[in-house]
């Protein structure tokens, strides 16, 4: 039986999993009954203990608390710091040598918890990330 419901409040963009009963007029019958597109009326409770309804999208629903909790950890995004970009063409990293930067990019992910067996995806989207950049930068100079 679905008991909560994962959600993205649209002002703060801030994740919660609340008590389907805490969503306006929402009574559904599996873990795939919502659309996903649309914004229902859900309440948020402040710490001080007022409450009001907000907009929010339903990412997915569960059968408890824990159960959408652990489904978040598995589906995580990778995310990449911006890296500043010289359009003079200096370079502070042309004198790095490419194992020099995996490793550098390994370490850091690394760091944010990512494991070990992500690693190559982790790098195949930076390098697809990087490629991208690259191709841009390249039709802009034929401008």
């Amino acid at each position: 039986m679905i008991t909560h419901a994962k959600v993205r409040y649209e002002d703060n963009r801030k994740l919660a999993v609340v008590d389907i009963r805490d969503i306006e007029n929402f009574h559904p019958e599996n873990a795939k009954d919502f659309k996903s597109k649309f914004f229902y009326s859900v309440k948020w409770t402040d710490p001080d203990g007022t409450s009001d309804f907000y907009r929010a999208r339903i990412l997915a629903l569960g059968e408890s608390e824990e159960d959408l909790e652990a489904e978040g950890r598995g589906r995580q995004r990778l995310r990449f710091e911006r890296m500043a970009y010289s359009p003079d063409g200096e370079d502070e990293d042309d004198d790095v040598e490419p194992e020099v930067l995996v490793y550098v990019v390994l370490r850091r992910l690394q760091r944010q918890g990512i494991p070990e067996t992500l690693m190559p995806a982790a790098l195949k989207q930076l390098n697809h990330f990087v490629v991208e950049k690259l191709a841009d930068l390249e039709r802009l100079a034929k401008r």
